[in-house]
């Protein structure tokens, strides 16, 4: 069977993702071993088992052996799982693929695209217009290891506003609950990446209006751990090369074309590989 799960989930979230797992149909792929995909925790759990569906779908029949799709419960969370080496293949935003390329023995397959743009919204009322009226305010960010709060505390500081001190970073789940907060009040913006928003169902730009765009950063990037043989690392190449997005399904990380990961992304993320080891530490 091709399974989609999540690690650390609560019991609601865990129930509604089983649910799921019986509408996949059984086959020959079910007696081949199994390849497990880490992906980060960047919406709710049954948004993220919606949104990979195509993909994984995809590589399950490309490859012929069944997919396990697995989160975890905050994005150093899944960084450490992928530091113990515990997916076969992982998506990670492209300033920890630099460490798990350098340090983990993590080798590129994929990239989903070169760069993604930092984005600061608000709800599309509000009386915001420039970075300097961020100053006191609520800012929503993802996990601080994540590069959009990386990013994010980089690109306030160039504006001469310092976290902690100038604005407030509230921490928010995932994207869409931070969505959420920002329609409700509870912050007065939310710092995203263009990636981040063609993920999201609907259109938030109907409720949502851009502040401010940030610098380009780069976007995710599969990687393989070194364990695998060759001849599963080009297959997965191939697989992940060969997928074209479900239109019936929202654009994104797991519903994109996918490229060879160029030298230039990997210029682009090596930039990236210092810093990210501070954090990590």
């Amino acid at each position: 069977m091709i399974h989609a799960r999540r690690r650390c989930l609560g019991r609601g979230a865990a129930f509604a993702l089983a649910g799921c797992q019986a509408l996949l149909p059984l086959g020959p792929a079910a007696q081949a071993a199994t390849l497990t995909i880490g992906v980060p925790p960047f919406l709710s759990p049954v948004a993220i088992l919606e949104a990979v569906r195509p993909l994984r779908e995809h590589l399950a029949r490309q490859l012929a052996r069944p997919v396990e799709v697995f989160s975890a419960r905050d994005f150093r969370a899944l960084f450490d799982g992928t530091r113990r080496g515990e997916y076969d293949v992982v998506l990670l935003p492209g300033h920890v693929a630099a460490v798990a390329i350098h340090d983990w023995r993590y080798v590129p397959l994929a990239s989903v695209l070169e760069t993604t743009q930092l984005l600061v919204m608000t709800p599309a009322g509000s009386p915001l217009r420039a970075a300097a009226d961020l100053r006191g305010r609520r800012i929503g960010v993802l996990d601080p290891v994540s590069l959009t709060a990386v990013a994010g505390r980089l690109w306030l500081r160039s504006h001469q506003l310092e976290a902690g001190r100038d604005v407030t970073l509230v921490t928010q789940p995932a994207i869409n609950s931070g969505v959420v907060a920002l329609e409700r009040g509870e912050i007065d913006a939310l710092m995203m990446t263009s990636f981040q928003v063609a993920v999201l169902k609907g259109a938030p730009d109907r409720t949502l209006r851009r502040l401010a765009e940030g610098p380009a950063l780069p976007a995710p990037v599969f990687l393989a751990h070194a364990r695998l043989a060759a001849s599963d690392v080009a297959r997965l190449k191939q697989a992940l090369h060969a997928f074209t997005p479900d239109l019936q399904h929202a654009p994104g990380a797991f519903n994109a074309p996918l490229h060879e990961v160029t030298p230039q992304t990997l210029r682009r993320i090596d930039e990236l590989l210092e810093p990210t080891r501070e954090l990590l530490r």
